[in-house]
């Protein structure tokens, strides 16, 4: 038995979930937060204190770009234009 990782399909947000009104307010509360913790980093901080505020902010940066196309499909997309 191996103990290679299961590749799991990127999840992505959908059209309808990025124009709802939830995701518009989480996606605002979540860019505030990302404010306040660089205004944090810019601060006298420890390196363990840097790297902890360097690590939330990229994982909400990650959660707001489940609202970014897939960029397979964009390019799909964009051949069909053509």
């Amino acid at each position: 038995m191996t103990d290679a990782p299961i590749e799991e399909p990127e999840f992505r947000l959908d059209r309808n979930d990025v124009a709802s009104l939830t995701w518009a307010k989480l996606s605002r509360h979540i860019e505030s937060k990302i404010a306040r913790l660089r205004v944090r980093n810019d601060n006298n901080l420890s390196p363990d204190d840097t790297a902890m505020v360097r690590g939330e902010i990229k994982g909400l940066k990650n959660l707001l770009a489940l609202a970014q196309p897939d960029p397979a499909v964009v390019a799909v997309d964009a051949e069909q234009d053509e």
